[in-house]
């Protein structure tokens, strides 16, 4: 199946963008509705992932020193 992700996370901007943490590889994906599937946006793993009001990713990850950051987009 093109584009098919399962996701463990999942939250969606007010402007309607919408990401996926993918359960496979903990990797950040954007939907892409051109394509019909979810584009993989940050190579790092991601714990946990909220979207703010304009649509901009911000990731939390885990481990012994977890981080917050703005993932790029």
């Amino acid at each position: 199946k093109r584009g098919s992700q399962e996701a463990s996370s999942i939250d969606v901007g007010a402007n309607g963008t919408v990401y996926i943490r993918d359960t496979n590889n903990s990797a950040l994906r954007k939907w892409n509705g051109a394509n019909d599937s979810f584009d993989e946006v940050n190579n790092a793993p991601v714990g946990s992932i909220a979207v703010d009001a304009d649509g901009r990713p911000w990731i939390a990850t885990g481990g012994s020193s977890p981080t917050i950051s703005r993932a790029r987009d």
